[in-house]
This record gives C-alpha cells, sequence and structure tokens, in this order.
C-alpha cells in the first residue's frame, strides 16, 4: 500500500480557485458526462499507474496553446520533485462529486465540440472538485495521536471509508460465477421464479443465461481501448447499442429523479451505483462508472432484482436485509463458500467439515495433521455512514465481525470448545497440546479490506484469547486472517494448484508482517510503516502471480461450482 500525492487547484495553476458555476456557464451537462464517462473508462483498470494520468492530461491539453501546456508541464515536473512521487489527479471519488454536482445543475444542449477554452474550464472544475475533497479529508485528520497505530487508524480509517464508497473494486471471474449460482438458485426454486421472470422480463430477456451473457459482453467494453483518440471513441461510449437497449434503458439514470431525491445529499452515490449509465439519444448511451456496472453481475443486482421484481411485497421480505440472509444462507454459504474452500484446501489425508447447525461448530472445519483451520463466513454489508469517523466505522467492525457472538467471538468460544470436544469423530492427533490453529474469517464487502481492519480484529482476537486463559491449552494460536471471498474464488486457478500450499501462503504472510514491521522500525519512513497493514490478499498475490500459467479455464472452475454452462454462453 502506498499513498499517492494529491495536487490541489492551486498548486497546479498557481491561482485562487475560480467560480465554479462560470466555469461552466455555457457547457451542457451531457458534454461533461462524456468527458468524465472517458476519465472513468481510461483509469479504471489501472488508477494508480502514472500513464492513465498523463494520458488523461494529454487528452485536456492537447488543443491548448503552447504557453499554457508548458505552464502545466513545469507545475507538474516541481510537483513532482517536491512529491518524491508522480502526482494522482484522476479517481473516481473526484469524478463522482463532478457527476453529482453536473446532475443536479442540469444544462440542456447536445453534444458537441467544446471551444479550447471549455476544454480548459472542465479540467479546472475537475481540479476545484479534487481541491473540494482534499479540504474535507483535511478534517477528518486528527491532531495529537500518540503512535503510528494511533495516527493510522484514527486518520486513515475515515479517509479510505468514504474512497471505497466510490472506488469499488471487483474481481470479475468471481462475480460472473456468483452471478450464475445466484441466478440458477432464483430460477430452480419455485417461489422466487416468477419475481425472477418479472425482472428478466422488464429487461427484454425470457431467459437469465441470456441476460448475464448480455451483461458480460458489455462490461467486457470495459476492457478495449479503441485506436481513434477522438474524445467519443472510447470504452464508455456505446453508439449504436441496440443490442444492449432493454439493459441499458433500465440502468440508465433519470436526471429528474436524482435531483429529487440526491440534491441535498449524494448518500454515497447510491444514485449512481443503481443507475450507472446515461442515454444521450435513442442509439447512445455512456457508462459513468464502470465498477457500479460490474457489481450489476451479483451486489447490484440482489439489490435491483429486490426493488424491481415485486419480491419486496412478500411477507417474508418486508426489508432487503431479510432477503440478503437467505442469499447468504442459502446461496453464498452452501454453494458458493463450501464449494471453493473444498477446492482450495482439501487433498489426501485431510478432513473437511461444514456446520449443520450445530452449536459452535464453524462455518468450516479443515484439518491436516496437527493444523486446524476454523473459518468463519461473514457475508455481511457495511452500511452507509452519514459521518465519516473512526468511532462509527470502528462501531460497524465491532458489530459485524467483533463481539461474543460474532465473527472474532465465535472463533474463540470454538477454540475453548476445541480444548475438551472434537469436531470431528476420532480425529488421529493424539494431543491437544500439539495443535496449531489457524483462525480465518472470510468476508464479502469490500470496505472490510481496508488496511488496518485485519490488524485491528488479530489485536481484539488475541485479547479475547488471552482472557480465555486456552493460549496455552494448544501448541500455538495462529495470529488472525481476514480474507475476501472474492479473491479466494477469483484466483482459484492458482490456490487448487498443485504447487501451491494454502499453509504456506498464510505462513508467508505471517512472516512478511515481521518483516515489515522490523523495516518500518529501521527506517521510521510512513510508507514503509503503512506496509504493515497491507491485507493479505495484496501479500500473497507477490507468491500467486509466480503461477501465472496454470491452466484451469473458466468453464472448469464452473464446473467446480457445478455451474452447467452451454458451449456459447460464455463470450470468448
Amino acid at each position: 500500500m502506498k499513498f499517492k500525492p494529491v495536487p490541489t487547484y492551486q498548486q497546479i495553476f498557481g491561482e485562487e480557485l475560480p467560480n465554479l458555476g462560470t466555469l461552466l456557464d455555457e457547457i451542457p451537462t451531457v458534454n461533461l458526462l462524456v468527458i468524465i464517462s472517458l476519465i472513468n473508462a481510461e483509469i479504471l483498470l489501472n488508477e494508480n499507474d502514472s500513464s492513465s494520468h498523463k494520458e488523461i492530461l494529454r487528452l485536456f491539453f492537447s488543443r491548448q496553446s503552447e504557453i499554457i501546456k508548458k505552464k502545466i508541464q513545469d507545475r507538474w515536473n516541481f510537483l513532482n520533485t517536491k512529491f518524491g512521487d508522480s502526482p494522482s489527479i484522476f479517481s473516481m471519488q473526484y469524478s463522482n462529486r463532478f457527476i453529482h454536482y453536473a446532475l443536479c445543475n442540469f444544462k440542456e444542449g447536445k453534444l458537441d465540440d467544446l471551444s479550447i477554452e471549455q476544454e480548459l474550464n472542465v479540467f479546472k472544475a475537475y481540479m476545484i472538485f479534487v481541491t473540494e475533497q482534499i479540504k474535507e479529508d483535511g478534517k477528518l485528520v486528527k491532531t495529537g495521536t500518540n503512535s503510528y497505530e494511533d495516527f493510522f487508524s484514527e486518520n486513515t480509517w475515515p479517509l479510505l471509508n468514504s474512497q471505497y464508497e466510490s472506488n469499488i473494486r471487483i474481481n470479475l471471474t468471481s462475480e460472473i460465477i456468483r452471478s450464475y449460482i445466484l441466478f440458477d438458485y432464483l430460477s430452480s426454486e419455485t417461489e422466487y421464479k416468477n419475481y425472477l421472470q418479472i425482472f428478466l422480463s422488464n429487461r427484454g430477456f425470457d431467459e437469465y443465461r441470456n441476460y448475464i451473457k448480455s451483461l458480460i459482453i458489455l462490461i467486457l467494453h470495459s476492457t478495449t481501448k479503441k485506436e481513434n483518440n477522438s474524445p467519443i471513441n472510447y470504452s464508455g461510449y456505446l453508439k449504436n447499442a441496440k443490442e444492449f437497449e432493454g439493459l441499458l434503458n433500465e440502468l440508465s439514470l433519470d436526471v429528474e429523479e436524482y435531483k429529487n431525491i440526491y440534491i441535498k445529499k449524494p448518500s454515497g452515490y447510491t444514485g449512481i451505483k443503481e443507475k450507472p449509465a446515461y442515454k444521450i439519444d435513442d442509439e447512445t448511451y455512456i457508462i459513468l462508472n464502470w465498477d457500479y456496472l460490474y457489481s450489476k453481475l451479483y451486489e447490484g443486482f440482489m439489490y435491483d432484482f429486490y426493488n424491481y421484481s415485486g419480491i419486496s411485497k412478500a411477507e417474508k421480505f418486508k426489508i432487503f436485509p431479510d432477503f440478503k440472509t437467505l442469499i447468504s444462507k442459502e446461496v453464498t454459504e452452501k454453494l458458493v463458500f463450501r464449494k471453493a474452500i473444498k477446492n482450495i484446501l482439501f487433498k489426501k489425508h485431510t478432513v473437511i467439515k461444514f456446520d449443520e447447525q450445530t452449536n459452535n461448530f464453524p462455518d468450516a472445519y479443515f484439518r491436516v495433521r496437527n493444523k486446524i483451520f476454523l473459518i468463519e463466513l461473514k457475508d455481511v454489508s457495511f452500511p452507509l455512514i452519514d459521518e465519516y469517523s473512526f468511532d462509527k466505522i470502528k462501531a460497524v467492525i465491532d458489530n459485524k465481525l467483533n463481539n461474543n457472538s460474532k465473527g472474532t467471538g465465535q472463533i474463540v468460544k470454538q477454540i475453548i470448545k476445541l480444548k475438551t470436544s472434537d469436531f470431528e469423530e476420532n480425529p488421529s492427533y493424539k494431543r491437544k497440546r500439539n495443535l496449531t490453529i489457524y483462525p480465518i474469517i472470510v468476508y464479502t464487502n469490500e470496505n472490510f479490506q481496508i488496511p488496518g481492519v485485519n490488524e485491528y480484529l488479530r489485536k481484539s482476537f488475541d485479547e479475547k484469547i488471552n482472557e480465555s486463559g486456552i493460549r496455552n491449552q494448544f501448541k500455538v494460536i495462529k495470529p488472525l486472517v481476514l480474507i475476501n471471498l472474492q479473491f479466494l474464488i477469483g484466483n482459484l486457478d492458482k490456490l487448487q494448484d498443485k504447487r501451491i500450499d494454502f499453509i504456506d501462503l498464510l505462513e508467508f504472510y505471517y512472516s512478511e508482517l515481521k518483516r515489515s514491521k522490523k523495516k518500518a522500525i529501521k527506517t521510521k519512513l510512513l510508507n514503509d510503516f503503512f506496509q504493515i497493514y497491507e491485507p493479505i490478499e495484496l501479500v500473497i498475490n507477490q507468491k500467486l502471480n509466480i503461477y501465472k500459467d496454470s491452466d484451469l479455464t473458466l468453464r472448469e472452475i464452473f464446473s467446480i461450482f457445478d455451474i452447467e454452462i452451454e458451449k456459447k454462453a460464455l463470450p470468448k
């Protein structure tokens, strides 16, 4: 993990902020949305790559005078030297602010070429939103913290949590798999089949596989970089999109409706998440945020299905969490989690068992020789927070993952139970004192991947273990690990490789934590200290990337989850 420097408007232009309304006064909103869509399409696949930022700047300044180009280039070079790193300007977070402003201050007009001055004004406006966000972030920073650890959790959590509302990063392979499993479940259950048909019919589909395939093909446009450098020839600009018309019409936001609901407060940009497309005319659409479109495969689909299929009127699903609970148990746990865990861990001479509503039994129990995994699945949401603060974020984490009945507390109870009884009949180990225990929480919501959350839960778990007095009853109780289910599914082709041992990956993670702590103490550099809090997914990727030659195909991964796919059901 590394924090990239973000310059303000004043640092780029060397002048005070101009009036936003004056800058954009004569520019139709459709032009603004197209430009922001282009920015988001460019940074989608590699937001932290400085070349992406330079490419966007090149598009903005290609027609500007040499005097203006030199002025901006000189300031860019100065900031690069000052920061010791290439500045980062463009982000989905800033783009969402711009989109929200543009929609709430909508100006009629057709899509047309902007003047050279107007192009510069749009970039200046973007930098105003960047500067406003920097100012708001500054208010979240606390002073007087006594240590690096205090500084990290109290200051970075509010900053990062607000960014995660805009910057959703979804593993496409994982979401495609989960999508098919979820749709298959809804279509096979008589109780929900009619609701699914209503949902599909409203989007012009008679069969869910065609719906998913169409959505995947649409999503794949985001990975296609066009040769022409024209501002209206990029992945987010969809011309002659008849094949996606029904889908895109449902995903296109209505400006007046958006303003009526969100003009006072963007509410985590829920309106853009729900409707991430904009319809320019009868045959032209733009994708405002590809990440939000990706989410329509699974998480976003669940919200849409609940709101637009009629199932919300069912007695048992009066509120969305009721429906979410059903999907968590019947789909996420039974059909996704169990099959993924079994495929990753199970080998010869191992034992794997899953919870069948037994008291204090883990969601997954795995043993190889004297090493035991106690795994809890937490398919829980991270609610919107009106005011970002460390205390409120901590309260959410404690409520969802860290109390006596959930997450850390559950695993502690399981370890206490293991002291006097077994989770399997006639286990081959002889003495409990020889057991090594690996406690793991598997989660599904990306917000729990915020750096530092694992460290916080690890410390809380250790405190509970120490209070229970059971640590010395076993050979060792390893540090708690928090890992994303999306990551496990998305890397199934590597994790199932016979050359990879999951225990070795965990031990590598533990050793990297120790190494990072020693380095941070030695250098006392902030970025080195932040390495301590990297989530496990980033750390073990160093090992997984060695095995790029895994030949497990997407179709073979589907078979692991018992998904039957026709030959033409998946795009090439």
